[in-house]
């Protein structure tokens, strides 16, 4: 099915409403002094008439370029005079920055990119004093992409009555590259979150916030980078408790052992010395993030590994491997709430993030043998995965059907299971067991109505923002290229898991505060295993015996499994790189007239994925 495109004009004007609003008034401009200097911020109107605040690109970090490139960022220099806090800043670099056009967004970005947003509820003045909650949003994005401006969250700060921060850190190489010594230790990007955890409980109260009451929140890989913040013995007193949606430090996707090997291989292929780390680090920086990012997505199909550009085990930020810091109860200070989606793993199956009606055009599962060669590029950090995959489809043997629909959806559990479910059980029932602070456990299963999914789908990747937020930067995207709206049972959900989470945020408890919710949550311990199904009828249930073999089958994998100390590339992996490498050296070729014509841009992607499946 080909995808229709709206007018650029339309996708810009709508997205503006989102991001945007009429000043009130006669109601003059909040402003609040930090410790760096005097900010001004805007006064909006929500659509139903409330008002908010809201500082737009507050430095919290200093420039990341040239020299400063994958170096621990520090403050922002102090300022004279009051620095206008009026429009989003640059955000970090990352590859598919020219798609952003494509949805109306900003497409300016940099390496001077450590910008953070405050959103107050109703007006500054009433707030200064009230010392009300704060809470900490990281988005998402493989640690590839993302920006704090795709997440307006003024709705989220208007119905859960706290001061929402959003906030920019670095991604891809840039943010995570590591030598794995000091040369460049890496996880740069989880060192610019701790920077604006640091900022906020030193300046938070004078925008009306309480440093006491601090909720870190995030989705995907800011979930991942939420529980990495939460295991780190550098966060201690940044922040009293965590929600992570759909991400987690312990999950595969949140740590590699392979990103010198990347380092080197991508020094090699961008001719810079590998035999003198210094001189490569040195050369590297030299080089653009586009060079960096484009060469890094090549990488995998040499050394045969992934993930890349995520985090890495240092020593130090991420002292231990998460798994054995939740083991150890390194959070266990902490309140936490965590959760999945019922169908998480249908996005990156079916190749649809967006709910777009594709039907099965992008389903890998069509090919089984891509299928299962994209399952064993899953297990290459472990040592012999051709027995592995043996193992996992003794566990889920639907993978080997004859039949796509089957197949397909064995491979959106398997992976549903193996990337976001069992590890959000996993620290749940141990920290849970470790005791000190609350444990919360959901699972998202409600189906959006303004989505287009298959009719078995319940709720796939991201489907839950939409409720925990609000609006994000997808509203002009739906409204212009969907065509849809939200319904009663959409706003109904919504409205009262805003409500569970403006309780965790002011007390710690989903069920006590100022706000009244539809069934009580009960915490989460090993014996009743209870958990939260949040959809129109929330209600209770416990992990049936089904879910916990399921989920106990991942724990003992992950405790049982060695990574690969030789790794080695398997001939499904130089397959599939065979039917890859054109696609990557005509993207090679061809980025700028592709990052200035996004509409081409989408359709080389799409492209290039039909060819694979039809091909493999």
């Amino acid at each position: 099915m080909d995808i229709k495109m709206a007018p650029l004009g339309a996708l810009f004007v709508a997205s503006l409403f989102v991001v945007s609003a009429s000043v009130p008034a006669k109601q003059e401009r909040p402003l609040a002094q930090t410790n760096f200097g005097t900010v001004r911020g805007v006064s909006k109107l929500h659509e139903d008439g409330r008002t908010y605040d809201v500082f737009f690109g507050v430095p919290f970090g200093s420039s990341r370029e040239g020299d400063k490139r994958w170096t621990v960022a520090e403050f922002p220099d102090p300022w004279e005079g009051e620095l206008e806090c009026t429009d989003y800043r640059p955000y970090c670099k990352q590859l598919i920055t020219p798609l952003y056009g494509l949805l109306g967004m900003n497409t300016n970005d940099s390496e001077d990119c450590l910008f953070l947003n405050v959103y107050i509820p109703e007006s500054i003045k009433a707030k200064r004093d009230a010392n009300i909650p704060v809470l900490v949003f990281i988005y998402g994005g493989i640690f590839l992409l993302g920006t704090s401006d795709m997440y307006p969250v003024q709705e989220l700060a208007l119905n859960t009555d706290t001061i929402v921060v959003t906030f920019n850190y670095r991604l891809t190489a840039l943010g995570f590259l590591s030598t794995g010594n000091a040369k460049a230790p890496g996880n740069y990007g989880l060192w610019d979150a701790y920077l604006a955890l640091k900022w906020v409980q030193e300046n938070i109260e004078s925008f009306g916030g309480d440093p006491n009451r601090v909720t870190l929140m995030g989705q995907s890989a800011g979930g991942a980078s939420a529980s990495h913040l939460a295991l780190s013995p550098y966060t201690n007193g940044l922040f009293q408790r965590y929600l992570t949606v759909s991400g987690s430090a312990s999950s595969w996707f949140a740590t590699t052992d392979y990103l010198s090997k990347t380092v080197r291989n991508t020094a090699l292929i961008l001719g810079c010395n590998i035999f003198n780390q210094q001189a490569m680090i040195d050369c590297l920086k030299e080089k653009s993030s586009t060079a960096l990012d484009l060469v890094g997505l090549i990488s995998p199909f040499v050394t045969g590994k992934l993930p890349n550009w995520v985090p890495v085990v240092d020593g130090d930020f991420v002292p231990v491997h998460p798994r054995d810091g939740v083991y150890q109860g390194a959070n266990s200070h902490l309140d936490m709430m965590v959760g999945y989606t019922r169908h998480d793993a249908f996005c990156f199956i079916y190749l649809n993030f967006l709910g777009y009606p594709v039907g099965d055009t992008l389903n890998i599962a069509q090919n089984k043998d891509l299928m299962m060669s994209f399952i064993r590029m899953l297990m290459t950090p472990y040592d012999d995965p051709d027995n592995l995959i043996n193992i996992i489809i003794g566990q889920y043997p639907d993978l080997m059907s004859d039949d796509e629909l089957t197949r397909s959806k064995a491979a959106v559990q398997f992976m549903t299971d193996f990337v976001f479910a069992s590890p959000h059980h996993f620290e749940a029932e141990h920290h849970s067991r470790n005791g000190k602070g609350r444990t919360y456990l959901y699972e998202f299963a409600h189906r959006q109505s303004f989505l287009f999914l298959e009719d078995w789908v319940q709720a796939s990747h991201v489907d839950d923002l939409h409720s925990y937020i609000g609006p994000l930067f997808l509203q002009a995207y739906r409204e212009d290229l969907l065509g849809t709206q939200w319904n009663e049972d959409d706003k109904f959900v919504s409205r009262n898991i805003q409500s569970y989470l403006g309780n965790f945020a002011a007390t710690g408890n989903p069920n006590e505060g100022p706000f009244s919710v539809p069934t009580e949550w009960p915490e989460y311990d090993e014996i009743s295993k209870q958990y939260l199904v949040q959809q129109p009828d929330f209600y209770v249930q416990s992990e049936t015996d089904e879910q916990l073999e399921r989920f106990n089958f991942w724990t003992q994998f992950y405790d049982n499994v060695r990574p690969s100390t030789s790794p080695k590339i398997h001939k499904s992996v130089e397959r599939l790189s065979m039917l890859l490498m054109p696609h990557l050296a005509e993207l090679l070729e061809n980025y700028q007239h592709l990052a200035d014509h996004p509409e081409d841009f989408l359709a080389f992607l799409k492209g290039a994925v039909r060819n694979i499946i039809e091909n493999y």
